[in-house]
């Protein structure tokens, strides 16, 4: 083969190459990734994540009452935060006094005392009446 036939194929060789490259870079041009340059910043972030699965708090407390009775005001709502020895409700005591009333009344009419009773005014008692009186 001679110096000129090589010389030819080379140069040819370089064309395809160089043809192919800049077919490459061409088709890359026409795919531009547009790219947004902002100055950092404090601000909050919003996001909204879909999940499944339970919300559990992290300290529970169950809250009963000893005694049973309708609630005639409730000081808190659901949700609210509460303090140790906060009043949350209020119960109509209207039945457990009249119980207590019956009760010193039952006490005075048969002489027995309980821990804690107070002793009837001298000259003072439901023994034999018709009506006890509720208080001393």
């Amino acid at each position: 083969m001679k110096r000129a036939t090589k010389i030819v194929i080379g140069a040819v060789a370089l064309v395809a190459v160089a043809a192919t490259i800049g077919a490459i870079s061409a088709a890359r041009r026409g795919k531009v990734v547009q790219v947004r340059i902002e100055a950092a910043e404090s601000r909050d972030l919003e996001s909204v994540v879909n999940a499944s699965g339970w919300v559990r708090p992290n300290r529970k407390v169950d809250v009963q009452a000893d005694i049973m009775g309708r609630i005639t005001s409730l000081q808190v709502k659901e949700g609210d935060r509460v303090r140790r020895d906060q009043v949350l409700l209020r119960i109509d005591p209207s039945e457990y006094e009249s119980a207590v009333e019956r009760a010193r009344c039952g006490q005075r009419v048969t002489g027995t005392r309980g821990p804690g009773a107070r002793q009837p005014a001298p000259g003072k008692s439901c023994i034999g009446s018709a009506a006890c009186p509720a208080r001393d």
